[in-house]
């Protein structure tokens, strides 16, 4: 049996010192479900300690990978 184990830390931002970072790990049997996992964790965790950020600028903190394209 194959397992995978996932570390992911987020570092504080530098405009906002006061940020704590985000720290998450994660073990499974497959890499690309753990990197998932991390991710989502990871970002659930993000939106849960900056409620006031994420629902006043949502596309200010993760900007459009196209910004020409007008699905993003």
């Amino acid at each position: 049996m194959c397992r995978s184990r996932v570390v992911m830390m987020i570092l504080q931002n530098p405009l906002n010192p006061e940020w704590p970072a985000i720290d998450t790990q994660v073990t499974g049997h497959r890499l690309l479900d753990c990197w998932e996992l991390a991710a989502t964790t990871a970002l659930t965790t993000f939106c849960e300690q900056h409620i006031l950020e994420v629902v006043l600028t949502p596309f200010g903190l993760f900007p459009a990978v196209d910004e020409a394209d007008a699905l993003w």
